[in-house]
C-alpha cells in the first residue's frame, strides 16, 4: 500500500471513529432525558429543573425525580442548527419560559394521554393560577398546538388571534409569521 492509501484510510478510520463517538454521545444524552421520568399525579407542585426549548421542560417532584413534561397545546419555534431569522423567537421562548416557571413551585394538570410518543409526560403546567402556555401564546412566543384537540383549545385561539392582530412576538416577523402558517396548515391537513 502506498503513502497516499494509508493517509486515505487513516482519514476514513478518523471520520468514522469520530461519527460513532458523536452518534453515541447523542443516544446518552436521549437515553438520560427518557430515564428523567419519575410519576406526576395530577395537581402535583413541582419546581423547574430545566428548559429544553420554549415547549419542554424538566421538572423535580422532589430532590431525586426529574421528569420531562411537554407542554400541552402550544409549539415553541424552534432554534436551528445555523442562526437565522427564528432563532431570536426560538430564544424568547426558552428565556420566557425559564423565567414564568422558575420562580417558584409550579402545578401540573395532566393530560388524559399522559404520555407523547417520546416518553414526555403532557401537561399544562400553573403558576400561581396562571397558565404558563397561555401567557406565551398572548405574547407571541409559541403557536397554538392544534393536532390534538384539548379542552382550552379555543381560549388559546383567541389569544393567538390577539397576539397576532397586535404584532406581538414572532408574528411581529414576516419569516416566522410565514413558518407559523406552515406549521397550522400541516396541523390542520394531519387532524383531518
Amino acid at each position: 500500500m502506498d503513502r497516499t492509501n494509508k493517509i486515505y484510510w487513516a482519514i476514513i478510520i478518523i471520520l468514522l471513529g469520530c461519527s460513532v463517538f458523536f452518534i453515541l454521545k447523542i443516544q446518552d444524552k436521549g437515553a438520560k432525558l427518557l430515564k428523567a421520568s419519575g410519576k406526576l399525579q395530577n395537581g402535583d407542585i413541582v419546581r423547574l429543573h430545566k428548559v429544553i426549548d420554549g415547549d419542554t421542560i424538566i421538572v423535580t417532584k422532589n430532590l431525586e425525580d426529574q421528569i420531562v413534561v411537554r407542554i400541552v397545546g402550544i409549539k415553541a419555534l424552534d432554534e436551528g442548527m445555523k442562526s437565522d431569522e427564528i432563532t431570536p423567537y426560538a430564544k424568547s421562548a426558552l428565556v420566557a419560559l425559564e423565567n414564568l416557571a422558575s420562580e417558584r413551585p409550579v402545578r401540573v394538570l395532566l393530560h388524559p394521554t399522559n404520555k407523547d410518543k417520546y416518553g414526555r409526560v403532557l401537561a399544562t403546567i400553573f403558576s400561581g393560577d396562571q397558565d404558563i402556555a397561555l401567557m406565551l401564546i398572548s405574547r407571541g412566543l409559541a403557536i397554538v398546538y392544534t393536532k390534538y384537540p384539548f379542552p382550552v383549545m379555543s381560549l388559546y385561539l383567541q389569544q393567538q388571534a390577539m397576539a397576532r392582530a397586535n404584532s406581538l412576538g414572532l408574528w411581529a416577523s414576516k419569516t416566522a409569521t410565514t413558518r407559523a402558517d406552515a406549521m397550522i396548515r400541516k396541523w390542520q391537513e394531519e387532524a383531518q
